[in-house]
Parts: C-alpha cells; sequence; structure tokens
C-alpha cells in the first residue's frame, strides 16, 4: 500500500444531476486524478499582509486556500525549519525518505516562487501581539501584519508503554 501525505493536490469535480432518481455524473473520456486549481496572483497595489506561522501541511494548504480564494496581498510563511515544508509523517512511514529532506517536500521552491507565496526558513517566532498585529522573531525582526494563522502544529507524546523511555526510542520530529 503506498505511503501518502497530506492530501494538497485539487481534484476534479464533475456535472451531477439526479433525474428520475438516477444519479448522473458526466464523465470525459480522458479523466485526470489531479486538476491545478485557479490561483490569484500577488498585487503590488495589495498592501495586506497575512502571516502564517508553522511550515508544515496545515500552513501549505493556507496559503494554496489563500491564492485559490482569490487573496491577492503578501503571505509570508513563517517555520523555524531549515528544509521547505515537507511531510512530516513520512519521517516514521518511510524513514529512508528522511537522508533526503527534498524528497519530502510538500511543495518545491518554484511552486512557492511562482504563486508569490514568501516562504521564510529558519525564522523563530519569539512573540506574536494580536492587539497591534506585530510579529517579533527570535532575531529582532518586527513584522507588522493584517491577518495571522498560528498553524505550528503539536509536540509528539512519549510513548506511554513500559521501554518507552529506553535508549534510542525516540520520536521523529525533523529529517536530521
Amino acid at each position: 500500500q503506498p505511503v501518502r501525505g497530506a492530501g494538497l493536490q485539487a481534484i476534479p469535480t464533475y456535472a451531477v444531476a439526479v433525474e428520475n432518481g438516477d444519479v448522473i455524473v458526466e464523465l470525459p473520456k480522458n479523466m485526470e486524478d489531479f486538476v491545478a486549481p485557479t490561483m490569484a496572483r500577488r498585487d503590488c497595489e495589495d498592501p495586506r499582509v497575512f502571516v502564517i506561522v508553522g511550515g508544515g501541511a496545515a500552513g501549505v494548504a493556507a496559503s494554496d486556500a489563500l491564492r485559490q480564494e482569490g487573496y491577492t496581498g503578501r503571505i509570508l510563511l513563517l517555520t523555524e525549519e531549515s528544509h521547505l515544508p515537507y511531510d512530516r509523517p513520512v519521517l516514521s512511514k518511510n524513514f529512508v525518505k528522511a537522508s533526503d529532506p527534498g524528497s519530502l517536500a510538500l511543495r518545491e521552491a518554484s511552486y512557492f516562487e511562482e504563486h508569490d507565496i514568501e516562504v521564510r526558513l529558519g525564522a523563530r517566532v519569539a512573540s506574536l501581539d494580536a492587539a497591534t498585529r506585530v510579529l517579533s522573531l527570535a532575531s529582532g525582526e518586527q513584522i507588522s501584519y493584517d491577518s495571522a494563522l498560528i498553524a505550528t502544529g503539536a509536540k509528539p507524546r512519549a510513548l506511554p508503554i513500559k521501554g518507552g523511555d529506553l535508549p534510542g526510542v525516540m520520536g521523529l520530529r525533523t529529517p536530521e
């Protein structure tokens, strides 16, 4: 059985009608597994900034959804990781892939460039002030934003069984 990560590809839809209690679906001769959704482009006249804190599947899906829904402001995806957003569950399901972090990537760098989604690697967020809409990075840089999404995920729980604390038993969080 293939190991699949986050479902980030859009699936095709087809015309459906109900006639005399029968469901009729119009299927094309050449059916696609996935389709490329329409994505808005960054408009330099749009001053809005949407910050996404967290470079996992949720952060990538949010950045995609913003562009698909017509958001033309700046999208800034911040991750403290040193790699492009990757499929973390694959670390435990296909350990061999961890030796090549690029093979785990949810999207290629060219995808983010093409859709004007700024990905900042190694960007550790120190604080976020919702009242003033200012985010501070550990580096001291401050970023003003209009909207923010915190999508940092969760920490894995320790294995709650006898032997879960033995040497060599660990949770996998990064390719390293």
